[in-house]
């Protein structure tokens, strides 16, 4: 009869690798459906039954996406407020509102970023640009990578390049804006992006009302902000994977644009039914 062998499994945890996006950094534990977006878009992509209205938070942010697109294309130029109307209409967004009502506020918004553009001399590099750094290390255990998608780089005459995201809420002052862990992963995901650029500018537009709020990080505040991340990944690394429960869909700001909300959360249809019985 063979002797069967017994093997004892080795006490060394497997490497971790945490990956941390600007979102995820200044809340990570929010509710998990909102890591459903990208999916949820495919599927609609590939004709299923899953669909979806935008929040028009959402619906602008991906008009900006293709107003960018079309101005790196050449087909849309500044000022130009036939090339706006006919870009709202041909983008066919769904959104949370009346279509003019959406469309009324829409355009002002595009006219205020192509001012934007326009006034300070910028020009438009990229947009949707998705950026990841090599993997780094926190521990013999313990890997972070940064990832983002930046909304759009924008390149001034000097040469100064500015990461833009867009906002469609109150914008943080701009001391807020400085300690944002967000404000840190894409000033690093930008000069990761353009090592030879004089200047790495970070901003937050807001076209509603055409606000801005935009700072360069001093080596102090990046310092400062690197221990942050080390710390949030040490500790998402010991967090439980996500589960429905450990990790519950629960009512939040974000519920307000969430795309799953009106197709898979669970949370949002108790709330929806509860409102229709009363």
């Amino acid at each position: 009869m063979a002797t069967q062998t017994l093997v004892r499994p080795s006490s060394a945890s497997p490497e971790t690798n945490v990956r941390i996006t600007p979102s995820k950094a200044d809340n990570w534990q929010q509710c998990a459906c909102r890591y459903s977006f990208q999916e949820l878009i495919n599927r609609q992509q590939r004709g299923s039954e899953y669909s979806f209205r935008l929040a028009f938070g959402n619906a602008s942010h991906a008009m900006f996406a293709g107003l960018n697109g079309a101005i790196l294309g050449g087909s849309v130029l500044p000022g130009a407020e036939e090339g706006l109307s006919q870009h709202w209409n041909d983008s066919h967004f769904q959104c949370d509102e009346d279509v003019s009502d959406a469309r009324e506020r829409a355009l002002p918004m595009l006219q205020r970023y192509f001012d934007h553009l326009t006034v300070n001399h910028l020009t438009v590099q990229a947009c949707e640009r998705f950026v990841e750094t090599p993997r780094m290390r926190i521990n013999d255990r313990l890997r972070v990578t940064l990832s983002g998608k930046i909304d759009v780089v924008l390149e001034a005459q000097d040469g100064t390049i500015f990461i833009e995201d867009y906002k469609t809420g109150l914008l943080p002052t701009r001391d807020a804006f400085e300690r944002l862990l967000s404000t840190t992963i894409y000033q690093l995901l930008g000069r990761l992006l353009y090592p030879e650029a004089p200047r790495i500018v970070v901003g937050q537009l807001q076209p509603v009302i055409g606000m801005h709020v935009s700072t360069t990080l001093t080596q102090e505040l990046v310092a400062a902000a690197r221990h942050e991340i080390k710390a949030m990944a040490t500790a998402i690394a010991s967090y439980p994977p996500a589960t429905d429960d450990n990790f519950p869909a629960v009512p939040g700001e974000y519920c307000s644009w969430c795309p799953a909300r009106q197709t898979h959360c669970p949370v949002y249809k108790d709330i929806a039914g509860e409102e229709e019985a009363f």
